[in-house]
């Protein structure tokens, strides 16, 4: 087995480079953040991880592995955990997406189910969309057909709106509010006619 007899100054000399970053970003954040709370050491963490990848390495002329600083030569109050899992700020629901495409597009939920171009066809597409917009709840079971056919609507991968609610699921903590606003919903909404009677 190979050694590496790279000595080891330049290591260090790059650790400084990017200790000088990690404090820079640390001031940064501390001016956005509370300084003790759990956002902000998270995303310091998040932070750190990114400067130890190979777009900072190339960045530096090192295609090897640098050492981020962390335990106690982590600067004040920061320690870096590699491979720990993220924890999203906040998340938004698929509903509140669509909300504000429809509003950018100035389209209804008629324009979007007409779009949309399912084997079950518009009726169905139209009430599961009315649906999704106006019900937020872990139990609304969405599949991967009105996935696909939102892809198709709006334009967008479906892989991106079946993460986008995954990530949703998931942190039921760090879900931001939302109310549908009642101008989305065109006159043959299933919720608007219910509201009609």
């Amino acid at each position: 087995m190979a050694t590496n007899s790279t000595p080891a100054e330049p290591v260090y000399q790059q650790r400084d480079i990017l200790t000088g970053v990690v404090q820079e970003a640390q001031a940064i954040l501390a001016a956005h953040l509370p300084p003790d709370g759990p956002d902000a050491k998270e995303t310091i963490g998040a932070l750190l991880g990114l400067l130890d990848g190979p777009r900072v390495h190339a960045a530096i002329g090192n295609s090897r592995p640098v050492s981020v600083p962390t335990g106690s030569d982590a600067p004040a109050g920061v320690r870096a955990s590699a491979g720990a899992p993220r924890t999203p700020a906040e998340v938004f629901c698929l509903a509140e997406f669509l909300c504000e495409e429809m509003q950018a597009r100035g389209w209804k939920t008629e324009d979007v189910a007409a779009r949309m171009g399912t084997p079950s066809g518009f009726a169905m597409d139209l009430l599961c969309l009315d649906l999704t917009m106006a019900v937020q709840s872990d139990g609304l079971i969405i599949d991967d057909e009105f996935f696909a056919g939102l892809g198709s609507a709006i334009d967008v991968s479906v892989e991106f709106f079946r993460n986008l609610h995954q990530v949703w699921l998931t942190h039921p903590d760090r879900r931001s509010p939302f109310d549908c606003p009642e101008d989305i919903f065109g006159a043959t909404s299933h919720r608007a006619m219910i509201r009609a009677v």
